[in-house]
């Protein structure tokens, strides 16, 4: 889960110090220049200070909030594109995908609330509110820029098959660039930095997911309205996903097939609607049929994960977690060892020091929970061969506290005259004098 950790750190770090355009709390004592779009932590800074929450209890808000309005999200955007029965049905086609209870709502990420309000974006082209359009895809590219960037790809799709909406996407992607504006040009001065992520995740869809996008693939190809044809440019533009982040294709496809099938099952099942909810309502509650390789496993326990071709639904699944026994199953939110570390750190680490460890999970951790600096940070994709020299060499030499993993033996080598001070669980504590 590291995606919280490291949202945590920087909602931390512009709690403290303000929002800031150099990530001076990561591979320190260098730092990095920030080029996360910043919107998704501004809300967080003012939640906390709204709500008085710690950053452990921001976290935990993220994960009740999140789902019930991803299928909110899903069932309004249906319902304005598509009508009331056909949003009802893409509302099951949402509730029975585990992908989108975890990882997509149980780990704090801006793409989720980008991928919501992504169709919201065609919804208002189409009704050509161009003004709230252009509000929103800045939004959305002020909570995620790669999000935005395939949302706006596809709205020149839509262009492209319906040709009377040419002007009306031209205008408002120009805009949202107009007011996008001073992140790009902040991007662009740094795109040194910037490198394409590449995750490999197999397929990992609903099979009734698959099989209503199909037939409203059926039904676009029949009667191409567009509503329908809206939907389907997100889908293909989503196809960026599948060469970089694979596992973005599967979990966001996974809302927007549901948006598409909706309609399918709505236009070429209406004689059979009744008994196409009631099983997908059952399947809500239970399990449902689930496109996987049959060695996937996840970080939390869910019921029958280890089944081919089938998989709990969420429905199920917080079901199950409410007993106990379930429940003791889960991993804490702050691992033992690491809690007892951070206490230790508050306690014996200086504010100003910098704690140095090559372990960036750990370095997540640290931050959000101590406050202090780490020489580690996450996503190496916006990194440069020159920072990591320059970390090297700090590692190398740098004076302080140096947290350890005990089977890390590169990092090992690294301790020098560093003298061990403690240790907690998997991690050692070593002192290195200057």
């Amino acid at each position: 889960m590291q995606d919280s950790w490291y949202h945590l750190d920087v909602v931390r770090a512009f709690f403290e110090r303000g929002p800031t355009l150099h990530a001076w709390w990561e591979f320190a004592p260098f730092g990095r220049p920030h080029l996360y779009s910043p919107l998704f932590h501004l809300a967080g800074v003012a939640i906390l200070h709204v709500t008085g929450l710690n950053l452990v209890d921001l976290a935990r808000l993220y994960d009740v909030v999140t789902f019930p309005l991803v299928l909110l999200a899903g069932w309004l955007t249906a319902r304005l594109l598509f009508g009331m029965r056909a949003a009802f049905v893409t509302l099951l086609l949402l509730s029975l995908n585990i992908a989108l209870l975890f990882p997509c709502s149980l780990i704090m990420m801006p793409g989720t609330y980008a991928m919501l309000l992504w169709p919201l974006v065609h919804v208002l082209v189409l009704r050509k509110k161009m003004a709230w359009a252009v509000f929103l895809l800045s939004v959305t590219c002020y909570l995620h820029f790669g999000i935005a960037g395939v949302a706006a790809f596809s709205l020149f799709l839509l262009a492209l098959f319906r040709r009377d909406y040419w002007k009306t996407v031209l205008l408002v992607v120009v805009s949202t660039c107009v007011v996008f504006s001073p992140w790009l040009v902040h991007l662009y001065r740094h795109r040194e930095f910037l490198h394409s992520g590449v995750s490999h995740l197999p397929v990992f869809i609903p099979v009734f997911t698959v099989l209503a996008a199909l037939l409203g693939i059926v039904s676009v190809i029949k009667c191409p309205e567009k509503e329908s044809l809206a939907v389907l440019s997100t889908i293909i533009a989503s196809a960026f996903f599948f060469f970089t982040l694979r596992d973005r294709f599967w979990i966001y496809g996974g809302f927007s097939f549901a948006l598409l099938g909706g309609y399918g099952i709505e236009r070429c099942a209406k004689e059979q609607i009744r008994w196409v909810i009631l099983i997908l309502f059952i399947s809500c509650v239970s399990v449902t049929p689930f496109l996987k390789p049959s060695q996937t496993k996840v970080g939390l326990p869910l019921p029958f994960q280890g089944v081919p071709w089938l998989m709990a639904t969420p429905g199920l699944t917080l079901a199950e977690w409410q007993k106990a026994d379930k429940a003791a199953e889960i991993p804490p939110a702050v691992p033992d060892d690491i809690a007892a570390l951070a206490h230790w750190i508050k306690g014996s680490v200086e504010m100003d020091d910098i704690l140095l460890a090559n372990d960036p999970q750990l370095g997540g951790y640290l931050f959000a929970l101590t406050g202090r600096r780490t020489t580690s940070g996450l996503w190496s994709e916006v990194y440069t061969d020159e920072l990591k020299e320059k970390l090297a060499g700090y590692l190398r030499t740098g004076k302080g506290y140096f947290i350890l993993r005990g089977d890390d033996a590169e990092a090992a080598r690294l301790l020098g005259t560093a003298t061990s001070v403690t240790a907690f669980g998997r991690f050692g504590v070593f002192y290195r004098p200057s």
